[in-house]
């Protein structure tokens, strides 16, 4: 086993959480239109990962009608994973008994492909 793959393998026992992902399809609408469509069956499902938060949340609310949640993290998983921009994510905090703690939905930026690993930034926006 030469350095890299070593060091990879090192870099992956630190995965304990897990991935799901789905990409999107071209489908057509009822007046012939086409639309983007996320597709039902997802192209990589609870995939090990490792979830970091790069900023938190704010409880002060920028709209007086209501409290948006804006969330920044990155996800570091396998480099042998086809992350592409846009796709839609769902990561899975797990606990030491394999629970889900919560689930964090977002969208992917442009992977950063390493030899060890790749990170995926993603920001989540919906309700407080």
């Amino acid at each position: 086993m030469n350095n890299i793959a070593s060091f990879k393998s090192i870099i992956e026992t630190g995965y304990t959480d897990k991935l799901t992902v789905y990409d999107y399809t071209t489908g057509s609408n009822a007046d012939g239109t086409t639309s983007l469509v996320r597709s039902t069956l997802p192209k990589i499902s609870a995939a090990k990962c490792r979830l970091s938060f790069a900023a938190k949340d704010g409880s002060t609310p920028t709209n007086i009608s209501s409290n948006i949640s804006f969330l920044t993290f990155t996800v570091f998983c396998s480099p042998n994973l086809s992350i592409q921009k846009g796709d839609y994510m769902m990561i899975s905090r797990m606990d030491e008994a394999n629970n889900t703690l919560r689930v964090y939905i977002g969208t992917a930026s442009d992977p950063l492909i390493r030899v060890t690993h790749q990170e995926i930034t993603l920001q989540q926006i919906g309700d407080a």
